[in-house]
């Protein structure tokens, strides 16, 4: 049974990726990844569900993309249908991605942990929030080198290629850095605890 739920998935998660290839008429796995980082359309996630995607799965994978639609009466009914879950639509209505009417190119950062601290071509944008969030519209359109940094955690860095009028959203879960044992902070006594 969990083997081929497992095969299910691998199958439908190909078909998406084939899907979003072949329509954009192009084998170019550049854009293949371009198109992979915009967030997913209503369709997209209903096609997910319909193809026996986990809604949990279908949650992690808008938290990653976000998505380009908001979440009204007549959307969560279908997704509804579609075996939704309070879950997946919490993650809709968080993760929804406004289009972007300037014409700029906006680069969307969400991080874990928060409080992380963003560079573009090594020049600071900012910090993000504790929930891990910025937003930076001040780019021009083309290829930026963006690194996210955290104390006591590896920095990732990353190239991103940003288009006007377009939000391009860049997830970056960042790994703890593993103390060498010279490093490590020695253990200090506790200190003197009574008890009244």
């Amino acid at each position: 049974m969990l083997r081929n739920a497992s095969q299910r998935l691998l199958c439908s998660a190909s078909v998406l990726l084939v899907s979003l290839v072949l329509s954009l008429g192009c084998v170019s796995v550049a854009r293949a990844a371009e198109e992979l980082a915009r967030p997913l359309s209503k369709q997209e996630v209903l096609a997910l569900l319909k193809g026996y995607v986990s809604p949990a799965i279908v949650a992690d994978i808008v938290q990653g993309r976000g998505v380009g639609f908001k979440l009204d009466p007549q959307t969560e009914k279908e997704l509804r249908a579609a075996d939704a879950t309070d879950q997946l639509l919490k993650a809709i209505q968080e993760h929804f991605i406004a289009p972007n009417r300037q014409g700029g190119p906006i680069l969307s950062v969400v991080s874990t942990p928060g409080d992380a601290h963003v560079y573009v071509d090594d020049k600071p944008m900012g910090v993000t929030s504790s929930q891990g969030k910025l937003e930076v519209a001040t780019l021009s359109a083309g290829v930026h080198w963006v690194r996210v940094s955290h104390q006591g955690y590896e920095d990732y860095e990353q190239p991103v290629a940003l288009d006007n009028g377009e939000t391009t959203r860049l997830s970056v879960k960042l790994e703890a850095t593993q103390a060498s044992p010279s490093e490590a902070e020695p253990s200090k006594p506790a200190a003197n605890a009574s008890k009244e």
